[in-house]
């Protein structure tokens, strides 16, 4: 074998071995509130981290709270399959003109789930998950922004 044959077949194999873990993800444990949040993010197909420099930024990236200029609310609901609904709001506030702070709530649950016990009505019980999220943007410089979140999922 040639030395370039090599190298591409060395180089093919270390492709596929990273694709293979990344592509295994989470292993079928991937959170509920992945599903993502905004109507201009959900249309753009997962593309928006890079553009998220309003009241969505506390969703999908803190650093754009280092852009804000004006206080922001945003308010989702959505009715998914079974009555199950999925709830976000988020509240973002400029400090200064290069930090910003937000702080986000969703929820995605199902209600009156009907529980039954020998075919016999026992009453009514919901399920729901939800996670809080507080997070801080700063910018250093033109070019670089970072940003940091903490997330409280029940």
């Amino acid at each position: 074998m040639t030395r370039r044959f090599t190298g591409y077949l060395l180089f093919s194999v270390l492709v596929l071995l990273i694709a293979r873990a990344v592509l295994a993800g989470d292993a079928g444990r991937e959170s509920p509130f992945s599903m993502g949040a905004g109507a201009r993010a959900l249309g753009m197909g997962g593309g928006f981290t890079s553009l998220s420099l309003d009241a969505m930024a506390v969703y999908y990236n803190p650093a754009g709270l280092s852009g804000m200029k004006y206080q922001e609310v945003a308010l989702m609901h959505s009715v998914l399959f079974e009555g199950s609904m999925y709830d976000f709001a988020a509240w973002v506030y400029p400090i200064s003109t290069n930090s910003g702070i937000g702080v986000s709530y969703t929820r995605l649950g199902t209600d009156e789930i009907i529980r039954r016990e020998n075919y016999a009505d026992m009453g009514e019980f919901d399920y729901s998950m939800s996670q809080l999220v507080v997070a801080y943007g700063r910018r250093f410089g033109r070019p670089l922004g970072l940003g940091v979140n903490l997330r409280i999922v029940n």
